[in-house]
């Protein structure tokens, strides 16, 4: 076994165990008794679902309008075909990494002169979603004032440390845009740093690309912010089907962003057990009253929704027609090819892919 399928196995070991634990709390509290004793509802169920599956159509449009930004062809049904094969395999490869691997390969691929920039979509469009949630979270703390002195200290702390994260990311996605000199004067003060220099120089050269095509990239983030909203709305409604009383749409719109988040450390794959323990614990820290293992079944709950939405993401990619890129988009793609590196989308390839959105 190599060392990548040992940490994927350990990875994997230590989500199902974390699960368990939590599982077996449930059981304790009686709380898995509830819904035996009470099926779910399934017309919520199906309601969650069907969100997550508008959803994840959405962020593929947001894709593709960054993709536009970027100045790299993409028409509507290589985005919904490419973002549908790569949310699918989420699952196969239990991790999102490997999702996005294969979305950036598929993108790539024919467009030799774009691939840099055909990289760099993927993941700016992960960020950009990280971004939405993060600008949900913060208003639920607002609207909320869970970040007020008669909180537990556990979520105040949580809510001043989310607040400053939004304004940063706020400050690191805008300026670039707004301003031709910031990503430059950062990089000018980096150049000789080990490791953050090249970083710096690229993230300035990408800065350029997108600034150049910024009105693709406002038009993906109004996007991502509806997508960010119906996917809380998913987690709610597959919460709100289980036989148990459940926090307000409101504080989910806290707990949905904080556990996503936590999903993402890679301590286990595809946030199997992360997810389950943050949802659990923030349950209990918005409404103390809510039983145990509530907050753990729901978020099972949407996960197996997600799961039926992944099947659903390989059918589509499957039958979905598969068309040939038209005769501009392939020129713009191989004129592209010396323009690699240049700072600015090739005109050629910019015109073709704001023809397609």
């Amino acid at each position: 076994m190599s060392r990548l399928s040992r940490s994927a196995a350990v990875r994997l070991a230590c989500g199902l165990l974390l699960v368990a634990v939590l599982l077996w709390r449930a059981v304790a509290s009686d709380t898995l008794e509830s819904i035996v004793a009470s099926p779910p509802r399934p017309d919520l169920f199906a309601l969650a679902y069907g969100a997550i599956v508008v959803s994840l159509t959405l962020s593929f449009v947001r894709w593709r309008l960054i993709a536009a930004a970027a100045g790299v062809p993409m028409s509507l049904g290589e985005s919904l075909r490419f973002g549908a094969i790569g949310f699918a395999c989420n699952f196969v490869a239990l991790g999102n990494i490997g999702g996005d691997v294969v979305k950036a390969t598929l993108l790539a691929r024919g467009r030799p002169g774009l691939r840099a920039r055909a990289v760099s979509t993927v993941v700016i469009d992960r960020l950009m979603g990280l971004f939405g949630f993060l600008v949900y979270a913060s208003a639920a703390i607002w609207l909320t004032g869970a970040a007020g002195a008669d909180s537990p200290a556990p979520l105040r702390v949580l809510c001043r440390a989310t607040l400053l994260l939004t304004a940063a990311a706020a400050v690191a996605l805008f300026a670039p845009l707004c301003s031709e000199r910031a990503p430059g004067w950062v990089a000018g003060r980096l150049v000789g740093v080990r490791l953050l220099g090249p970083l710096a120089a690229k993230v300035a050269a990408a800065a350029q690309v997108y600034r150049s095509g910024r009105r693709w990239l406002f038009a993906a983030i109004a996007v991502g912010m509806v997508v960010n909203a119906v996917f809380i709305a998913s987690f709610y409604a597959a919460a709100a089907s289980l036989p148990m009383a459940v926090p307000s749409l409101r504080s989910h719109l806290f707990i949905v962003p904080q556990s996503l988040i936590a999903g993402a450390a890679p301590i286990s794959p595809n946030g199997l057990g992360t997810m389950e323990a943050t949802t659990e614990f923030l349950y209990r820290q918005v409404r103390p009253e809510t039983p145990v293992g509530v907050g753990t079944l729901a978020a099972l709950a949407h996960r197996v929704a997600m799961l039926l939405a992944g099947v659903t993401a390989v059918a589509y990619y499957y039958a979905a027609p598969r068309r040939e890129a038209d005769a501009a988009i392939s020129q713009a793609s191989a004129s592209a090819v010396a323009e690699e590196g240049s700072g600015t989308p090739p005109p050629a390839a910019a015109s073709a892919s704001r023809q397609t959105v």
